[in-house]
């Protein structure tokens, strides 16, 4: 079938069957495809209005420059289908399943996937405003250099997922899971992540401004010369994470865990830390200025050559833990232990010990207090 320069105005298609179809400049205007089987469809400068598909199969389907405007699909499956350069305006796709499916440059503006599963995907240079997944899985799925503006993940699954200088402005993750995720130079602003999971995930270079955090869990998770201006982590988990050359401006941590976590030439500035664990962390050349820890418990935790100016360390515990050329300028320790510490080359100038308890391993006669 091709069909060049057609119209359809109020068409309804029930139980049709399109085998190498092939539409070139075709106008879908209030259309109905009901049970509609597209196999080797080929859809060029395509324009669907007010369209509806249900129980809709697309098997090698490729839509180039095509537009859908209020578009519904319910129970549509995709198989190795192209939606290269696509628009989509106000579309609903529930129960969709889409394997092999590309969308190069595809702009979505208000869409809602409710139960959608993206097997192989592609989202290549992608534009996604106000978009809302709910219950969607994806598997093996690239966003390479996408956009997501106000989307809203609810009960989303990734694995295998490539986020390579992708942009989330506002977006909101909630109960979402993600396996084996690279968000590689990706940028994340005023992002809000509620129970969220991250397992061996990649942060290099990626930015969280204003990001916030809540009951979130990182396992096996590198932030390199990552950036958190202004980040807010409540509850959150790290366990095996490594921190090399990031930077955390403005950033407060509420019952954070940092366990085996290591931090080789991390910055924190203005960071708050209350109840925050770290539990056989390791600080290599960290940085700290203007910190506040409460009720910080740093057990088994090693301090080699980390610089602490201007911290404030309240009701802190540092059993077991060594420091080896660390620099405390201007430090305060208030109801601070320090069971079995071992203090190598330690400088504290300006410290103010109130209430500290010192139940030294060895304090080197190099330290100096």
């Amino acid at each position: 079938m091709f069909s060049s320069w057609a119209v359809f105005t109020v068409a309804v298609f029930t139980g049709a069957v399109f085998t190498v179809a092939v539409f070139t400049v075709a106008v879908f205007t209030v259309a109905v495809f009901t049970v509609a089987v597209f196999t080797v469809a080929v859809f060029t400068v395509a324009v669907f209005t007010v369209a509806v598909f249900t129980v809709a199969v697309f098997t090698v389907a490729v839509f180039t420059v095509a537009v859908f405007t209020v578009a519904v699909f319910t129970v549509a499956v995709f198989t190795v289908a192209v939606f290269t350069g696509a628009v989509f305006t106000v579309a609903v796709f529930t129960v969709a399943v889409f394997t092999g499916a590309v969308f190069t440059g595809a702009v979505f503006t208000v869409a809602v996937f409710t139960v959608a599963v993206f097997t192989v995907a592609v989202f290549t240079v992608a534009v996604f405003t106000v978009a809302v997944f709910t219950v969607a899985v994806f598997t093996v799925a690239v966003f390479t250099v996408a956009v997501f503006t106000g989307a809203v993940f609810t009960v989303a699954v990734f694995t295998v997922a490539v986020f390579t200088g992708a942009v989330f402005t506002v977006a909101v993750f909630t109960v979402a899971v993600f396996t084996g995720a690279v968000f590689t130079g990706a940028v994340f602003t005023g992002a809000v992540f509620t129970g969220a999971v991250f397992t061996v995930a990649v942060f290099t270079v990626a930015v969280f401004t204003g990001a916030v955090f809540t009951v979130a869990v990182f396992t096996v998770a590198v932030f390199t010369v990552a950036v958190f201006t202004g980040a807010v982590f409540t509850v959150a988990v790290f366990t095996v994470a490594v921190f090399t050359g990031a930077v955390f401006t403005v950033a407060v941590f509420t019952g954070a865990v940092f366990t085996g976590a290591v931090f080789t030439v991390a910055v924190f500035t203005v960071a708050v830390f209350t109840v925050a664990v770290f539990t056989g962390a390791v600080f290599t050349g960290a940085v700290f200025t203007v910190a506040v820890f409460t009720g910080a418990v740093f057990t088994v935790a090693v301090f080699t050559v980390a610089v602490f100016t201007v911290a404030v360390f309240t009701v802190a515990v540092f059993t077991g833990a060594v420091f080896t050329g660390a620099v405390f300028t201007v430090a305060v320790f208030t109801v601070a232990v320090f069971t079995v510490a071992v203090f190598t080359v330690a400088v504290f100038t300006g410290a103010v010990f109130t209430g500290a308890v010192f139940i030294l391993k060895n304090y080197n006669v190099y330290s100096t207090l």
